[in-house]
């Protein structure tokens, strides 16, 4: 198989329609926050009580707002609400944990395996990291603007963004100055 790539929304449908209810949450704040997987299972059920949501993002090491569909917010709070006691109570409460006792976050390799298997039963060719380059693609769908994209992927580089875009950043930047 070759590398994973970009995703449609269609794929994205038809890949959470394959995955258990908690994998399926997983992909979804996946797809509608561009976070990484990584930061995704150090989610605590205290951080999803609030929209929009204070994350800290490992690779960047930078604290960023987030706001969440008011539709996944709603599912979220409805889902974990029987953990929202021990939110208050408890500074470490995390949204996903692993199957052992140990209330250890979900492994990532574990959740990497479950997207695997999906994907050899669709026959698309995604990872854990398609739901974030589809993120990428609704933002530049919806404005236009690669630093727009930049700004909600939390990139430090345009040049970073442009491959999540799949564009020549170059060829962009000429017909930039044509116009």
């Amino acid at each position: 198989m070759k590398k994973p790539g970009t995703i449609t929304k269609q794929d994205a449908e038809n890949i959470m329609r394959q995955l258990s209810p908690r994998d399926r949450d997983i992909f979804w704040i996946s797809i509608e926050t561009g976070l990484r997987i990584g930061d995704i299972l150090k989610l605590q059920v205290y951080d999803v009580q609030r929209n929009p949501m204070m994350v800290y993002e490992t690779k960047s090491k930078r604290s960023r707002l987030i706001r969440i569909s008011d539709e996944l917010h709603e599912h979220l709070k409805r889902k974990y609400k029987r953990f929202a006691s021990f939110a208050s109570e408890n500074s470490f409460n995390l949204l996903f944990k692993g199957s052992r006792s140990d209330g250890k976050a979900i492994n990532r390799s574990t959740y990497y395996r479950r997207l695997r298997k999906a994907s050899t039963v669709l026959k698309i060719n995604f990872s854990a990291h398609s739901g974030r380059k589809l993120f990428a693609m609704n933002v530049f769908e919806r404005t236009g603007s690669v630093p727009e994209v930049q700004k909600a992927m939390n990139h430090k580089y345009i040049t970073t963004t442009a491959t999540y875009l799949d564009i020549d950043l170059n060829k962009l930047l000429a017909e930039y100055k044509k116009s």
